[in-house]
């Protein structure tokens, strides 16, 4: 089934019917942008469509050591950071209040190692 996103691009989807009248959609985005995904089923738009779908880049690694510097897709997206075992990295951030430490609970973070999809 091809599924168009937005009005440039149509992607090929894979559907699968779950259960009477509920269906699971399946597709591959090929950009990490912000994609308006329109469904519909019989000619007749799907209730909610387009549905937002907010695709991010893969996890980053850098040296360490060394500065790096990333452009969060939006104010939305945070990040952090963590060692090879796992444990949390301060960090300095324009779009933050200093260092992040493990005092720093109430700081809220999301890995930026995912894909998003809401």
């Amino acid at each position: 089934m091809p599924l168009k996103l937005g009005k440039h691009t149509t992607i090929k989807a894979e559907v699968v019917a779950c259960a009477r009248g509920l269906y699971d959609v399946t597709f591959v985005p090929l950009t990490a942008e912000d994609h308006f995904v329109n469904i519909t089923f019989n000619e007749m738009t799907v209730t909610g469509s387009p549905f937002h779908c907010t695709v991010i880049e893969s996890t980053q690694y850098f040296q360490v050591g060394s500065t790096a510097y990333i452009d969060l897709p939006s104010d939305s997206h945070r990040i952090e950071i963590s060692d090879p075992n796992n444990h949390h990295v301060k960090y300095v951030g324009s779009h933050n209040q200093g260092q992040r430490s493990d005092s720093d609970k109430d700081t809220p973070c999301v890995r930026h190692n995912e894909n998003r999809h809401n």
